[in-house]
């Protein structure tokens, strides 16, 4: 309910409701519900629509993300399909995929919640804007209040996505520059 990302527990679908990103942990979404994203630990790097497929070298791209995949359970995914991947940064906007999840919600540009975690390459502080990999994000709207944490040298951003491929307009911003200090 609600037209937002969907939790993933234990590798299935569970809940979509509220507003953003409640709660990653543990490698994976636990919830995606009321107003805020309380914490990020684990894997879980990015929920959304998968934008192309290059089967000849086993990646797609997903919110302006790289993401490389080795398993061969995957062969069935389709562009436009509603994912979240688990996984690691492997540089700027590319991340190796421990797993890919078909989200049980259908995707609709504008209105459903995709998040990613990554390494901004740019940043324009004069326009609100910050590009990670081939993502452009738009986050001014996430600085009238609590809901902006800064651009780090890592960065979880949480909003929606109007056109498959299109800038990201940023709701939620979250410094991740710890991921670079934990061991």
């Amino acid at each position: 309910t609600g037209g937002s990302a969907a939790a993933i527990t234990g590798g299935s679908s569970q809940a979509i409701t509220g507003g953003s990103a409640a709660a990653i942990t543990g490698g994976s979404s636990q919830a995606i519900t009321g107003g805020s994203a309380a914490a990020i630990t684990g894997g879980s790097l990015l929920a959304g629509p998968i934008h192309t497929i290059d089967w000849a070298n086993r990646l797609f791209l997903a919110v302006g993300q790289e993401v490389r995949f080795s398993e061969s359970d995957v062969d069935f995914l389709q562009v436009g399909d509603y994912v979240a991947v688990r996984g690691s940064i492997v540089s700027a906007g590319v991340i190796h995929a421990e797993s890919v999840n078909i989200l049980a919600s259908r995707y609709i540009p504008g209105a459903s919640e995709v998040f990613v975690t990554g390494i901004p390459s740019s940043v324009d502080y004069n326009l609100g804007t910050a590009k990670i990999g081939e993502l452009t994000v738009d986050y001014t709207s996430s600085m009238g209040g609590r809901d902006f944490d800064g651009i780090g040298a890592a960065i979880t951003v949480i909003g929606t996505q109007p056109a498959l491929g299109g800038v990201m307009l940023g709701s939620r911003v979250i410094d991740q520059t710890e991921l670079f200090l934990a061991n």
